[in-house]
């Protein structure tokens, strides 16, 4: 699909056709198929060092919204997750960033571990997540986000049990999010 060495990467569906964007060196780019063939890559202007773990989701009319960890050396490479919505001019092969925000900052004495998005309706997520607190312990948290930030950014975990950084999965329908992970209880793990 690509010419060029790829890193991270995601993928989403757009009307049926895949949506790629992946890193290339330090520079973020996105790919479309249309009528069998692939498109020019087109740079979005996000800098993707020390970034990872991209999702993708499509708006319609070229329109894109990504979230990825990131981090950096300044933060001894504790993890938060941050968001860019773009605008793909398909003819140019061009993009422009519509918003650029951190959706959990990055933060020294936090470490976000592993997350999932979710979505039923357009620009409207659920976000799950593990995160280590370096002060106690590792817990599983829920924070809903659309065009206008976080809301509902909340611990989901018992106060005084420890998870497992990186066993979560979970689901939404109907705008029910389940959140699953595992969790030490009387000195085992069990899935809760």
């Amino acid at each position: 699909i690509t010419s060029e060495a790829t890193g991270n990467y995601a993928l989403a569906l757009e009307q049926g056709a895949p949506v790629v964007v992946y890193q290339n060196s330090a520079q973020l780019n996105i790919i479309k198929q249309s009528g069998g063939n692939w498109s020019l890559p087109a740079g979005v202007n996000l800098t993707t060092s020390g970034t990872r773990e991209f999702n993708l989701f499509s708006r319609g009319q070229n329109v894109y919204e990504v979230f990825y960890m990131q981090s950096s050396a300044a933060l001894n490479w504790r993890w938060g997750i941050g968001f860019t919505s773009f605008h793909l001019d398909d003819t140019n092969h061009t993009t422009a960033i519509l918003q650029n925000r951190p959706v959990i900052p990055s933060v020294s004495t936090q470490d976000v571990r592993t997350y999932k998005v979710m979505s039923e309706t357009s620009g409207q997520y659920h976000i799950i997540y593990t995160k280590y607190n370096i002060n106690s312990n590792f817990f599983a948290g829920y924070m809903f986000f659309d065009a206008n930030g976080g809301h509902f950014n909340a611990q989901v975990s018992p106060l005084l049990s420890s998870v497992d950084e990186f066993v979560l999965f979970g689901s939404v329908r109907n705008n029910i999010v389940t959140e699953y992970f595992s969790s030490y209880v009387n000195g085992a793990a069990r899935l809760q």
